[in-house]
């Protein structure tokens, strides 16, 4: 997804024979770390599976994969484009 011209991606667990809608949960990384690092570190996609939700696991940006974060209000690697990571949970919430 690319939200204020940054590529944003994020893996989903997906969850098998819905017959409503799920409730999806947004499971945001910790500093220094990335999506995928969190769905290992996490096991919420076995509990999404289990209990019928869908979690997504998006990155943050950062000067390189692993070591991403989400803009918190702190200005930790200056050097590059602080994105507005409001506006890309709403447009991923969206899509």
């Amino acid at each position: 997804m690319r939200v204020n011209a940054v590529w944003m991606p994020w893996p989903i667990s997906t969850v098998p024979q819905l017959t409503m809608t799920p409730p999806v949960v947004v499971a945001f990384h910790g500093s220094a770390m990335n999506g995928k690092m969190m769905a290992n570190f996490s096991g919420l996609s076995a509990k999404a599976d289990q209990e019928g939700f869908i979690v997504v696991y998006p990155n943050g940006t950062g000067p390189r994969d692993p070591f991403l974060v989400f803009n918190a209000g702190e200005e930790r690697f200056p050097s590059i484009e602080r994105p507005n990571d409001v506006k890309f949970v709403a447009a991923l919430l969206d899509d």
